[in-house]
């Protein structure tokens, strides 16, 4: 049986979202899925080889979940700054790096098109500058 309590949360291509409870004591997958199918929206939940397949009711539109969360809808809070996540900080807040990789296997006006679309101007000696 789970320990946690568990939320299964899905939406629907046209925006409605959905939500499904699983309570703490629940016996197995195969008990998930049913509470799952329970929900209208679904068709079938069936568990075998260690994944949930579901089916949404309406085949018309897509349908996309999420995976179980142990956590209750009611207590969704963000998530505190945590430096140890980036390892960087400032000014209070947590940084987020970000590293682009130029393949620089193409012609070098085919690269100079892509910088000049970024807004990016390179010089004869390898310097680099957004364009503002």
């Amino acid at each position: 049986p789970t320990t946690d309590n568990f939320v299964f949360y899905y939406e629907k291509a046209d925006g409605t979202k959905g939500s499904v409870d699983i309570p703490a004591g629940t016996a197995n997958e195969t008990a998930m899925a049913a509470l799952i199918q329970a929900d209208s929206n679904i068709t079938t939940a069936a568990f075998a080889g260690n994944t949930i397949t579901i089916t949404p009711a309406n085949e018309d539109y897509a349908f996309t979940s999420t995976t179980l969360i142990s956590d209750a809808p009611t207590s969704m809070l963000p998530l505190d700054k945590n430096n140890d996540y980036s390892g960087r900080q400032g000014a209070g807040a947590e940084f987020i790096e970000l590293v682009n990789t130029i393949d620089q296997t193409t012609t070098q006006s085919s690269l100079q098109l892509k910088l000049d679309t970024l807004g990016i101007s390179d010089s004869a000696f390898g310097e680099f500058s957004v364009d503002s």
